[in-house]
């Protein structure tokens, strides 16, 4: 009934833009309207999905640099750079008819665009990167693999959202009570990130000699900030800063080891028997 859709930090883990809207909107409509509060710095990462010409025009006109994910099965210049083993490649792309109407109703220049092209082997297959960042002295094509999977991180975020935080678990069935939850959790969830985040400096200042590095539970982050977000809407001033202090200490006590290079197969099962899984607690 309604499609979500979020601008994300995947380094502060923070929600700069949430929108929330009709499901028969597309996912590259709302791409679109988060670039409008987005910054001349940012570097905006991309799944599949998100190809289209006048979606790269959009980045070029608004000067955003963009990496995303390219579709071989749908892209002879994908498909041809694939089969040619090349670890990077310049190309050019067009507009046909419809991207051209979609550019002219959006005030979009038509000429076409050159493109990077960059290769990234996996173990089981070979990803595309669609990019604007053109200069391979400054942007090498082996630090592309090390980038797109800071992606991870907004599948990882949308996790937390959906079963943690069960952001479909709406307190009501009107349109005013849907926004208003998906909005408040949004923020609470942004408040978190924030405390976390001072939290996670504060661990590794002061435990520089451990053997393993280790991050902060963000589910027990979670459960804990639901003492203390009515009470911190209360508080001003001093009072405010040690109770964000004490939040902070107490998000440190509950701690995990960061283990890298973990890989599961996914197990993909075309029916759902549960909506909400036990391993993934509500904390909210």
């Amino acid at each position: 009934m309604a499609l979500a859709s979020v601008y994300y930090d995947v380094l502060n883990k923070i929600v700069i833009d949430a929108r929330l809207a009709d499901s028969g909107e597309s996912e590259r409509y709302h791409a679109a309207k988060h670039l409008e509060v987005s910054a001349e710095n940012d570097l905006v990462l991309y799944d599949r999905g998100y190809n289209a010409f006048w979606f790269y025009a959009y980045h070029q006109a608004l000067k955003r640099r963009f990496c995303v994910r390219g579709i071989v099965s749908r892209d002879n210049r994908i498909r041809d750079f694939v089969a040619s083993g090349k670890p990077e490649a310049i190309v050019t792309y067009t507009p046909n008819r419809p991207s051209r109407l979609q550019c002219e109703q959006m005030g979009l220049s038509i000429e076409p665009i050159t493109l990077r092209l960059v290769r990234v082997d996996l173990p089981n297959e070979t990803e595309v990167l669609v990019t604007n960042l053109m200069d391979p002295q400054r942007y090498p094509a082996h630090a592309f693999k090390r980038l797109y999977h800071y992606r991870w991180g907004v599948e990882e975020f949308y996790k937390r959202l959906k079963h943690h935080q069960e952001i479909e678990n709406m307190s009501g069935k009107s349109v005013l009570v849907v926004r208003q939850d998906f909005h408040a959790k949004i923020l609470a969830g942004n408040l978190t990130a924030a405390l976390a985040l001072a939290g996670q400096r504060h661990l590794e200042k002061n435990n520089p000699s451990n053997r393993y590095r280790y991050q902060i539970n963000w589910s027990q982050a979670f459960s804990k900030m639901k003492r203390y977000q009515v009470r911190i809407w209360k508080l001003a001033y001093c009072a405010l800063g040690r109770c964000l202090e004490d939040l902070m200490e107490l998000l440190c006590h509950y701690k995990e080891r960061v283990r890298p290079d973990r890989s599961f197969p996914r197990k993909v099962s075309k029916f759902n028997k549960r909506r909400y899984w036990m391993h993934y607690k509500c904390t909210l």
